[in-house]
This record gives C-alpha cells, sequence and structure tokens, in this order.
C-alpha cells in the first residue's frame, strides 16, 4: 500500500523539487521514445531556472497555477496550468494543462493533480481545458482516457514528434475526480 500524499501549491521554493521531478520522469517516461540528445539536453539545472521563471511569472500575472504531490516530505509529482497557449485549441479550450508528472508506482497522485488543476482553471474562468501528449507516450494516453479525456487534435511538434491534444469540455467533473 502506498503511503499517502498530499497536493498543495507550489512556492518559488519548489523549484528545485519540481526540476529535479521533471527531469527524473522525463528519462524514464521518455528513455525508449526521444533521441538520447534530447534527453541529454534535460537537466537539473536548466529546468531548475525554468520553473523559478514561470513560478514568478504566474505569481505575477495570475493567469496560471503550480501544484505539487508530497509524498513523505519529498515532491513525487506536480502539475501547471493556465491560459491555453495553442491558437488551435484556443476557440474550445481556453485552459491548458502545460505539464504534469508523477514518479512512477504513485496511486492516485495523477489525478488529485488533475482535480487540483481543473479546479484552479475553473477558478481562473476557464471552462475547459486541453493538453498536449507525445502520441507513442501510451501509459500518458490510457492515463487521460481514464479521466474521460477526449483526443481532440494531432500535431507534428517542432522537434518532429507526432503529438495527441486531449481535451475537457467540462472541468466541473474533471475537478471532481
Amino acid at each position: 500500500m502506498s503511503a499517502p500524499f498530499s497536493i498543495r501549491p507550489a512556492t518559488f521554493e519548489d523549484a528545485l523539487s519540481i526540476a529535479k521531478t521533471q527531469v527524473a520522469v522525463w528519462h524514464t517516461a521518455y528513455r525508449d521514445i526521444l533521441p538520447g540528445a534530447l534527453m541529454d539536453r534535460m537537466t537539473v539545472p536548466d529546468r531548475e531556472k525554468g520553473w523559478q521563471r514561470i513560478l514568478e511569472a504566474y505569481e505575477a500575472s495570475g493567469c496560471g497555477a503550480v501544484f505539487v504531490a508530497e509524498q513523505e516530505g519529498k515532491v513525487v509529482g506536480f502539475l501547471s496550468c493556465g491560459d491555453q497557449r495553442d491558437d488551435a485549441l484556443l476557440g474550445r479550450f481556453s485552459g491548458e494543462i502545460s505539464a504534469i508528472y508523477v514518479e512512477a508506482s504513485r496511486q492516485g497522485i495523477g489525478t488529485g493533480l488533475m482535480a487540483a488543476g481543473a479546479r484552479a482553471l475553473l477558478d481562473m474562468g476557464h471552462e475547459a481545458a486541453a493538453l498536449w501528449v507525445l502520441s507513442e507516450n501510451a501509459v500518458a494516453r490510457a492515463f487521460y482516457e481514464s479521466l474521460q479525456g477526449a483526443q481532440v487534435a494531432e500535431r507534428l511538434a517542432e522537434d518532429g514528434m507526432s503529438e495527441v491534444a486531449y481535451g475537457w469540455a467540462s472541468l466541473s467533473e474533471l475537478a471532481r475526480a
């Protein structure tokens, strides 16, 4: 049985923990999907600086939120969300889940993070949201489908990778997940 976990809004002091989690999950989840050179570019110092900028921007604008999941005193997952950045999705999905990373074997944490993100997006005035995921990431796609996410678009990303967008036309149900 897994240890209990908690979810809370991230603070500026969480940037390093978020970066460590992102890099660890990235190297596990994408090991067989992404080229090694791309994998090597994802470093903790680089991601920590990125998360510091994101957390500062969200705090200043009020147009986004980041949540962390903690288990036994350690950050084991996080989610960020805010205004939709993709023009192709904006008409139907004004909100966006821009990142969600959860360490393996963390029963219920992903669902809890998605619910927290949905509630935050609703509080920001968004009724619907979408996210992009690599087409080859079968585990993540199955997770989004288990939360009633519907495939709403496909694209070839700038790096040549195929991506699929999942959307939730009504965040209310996801907020109760």
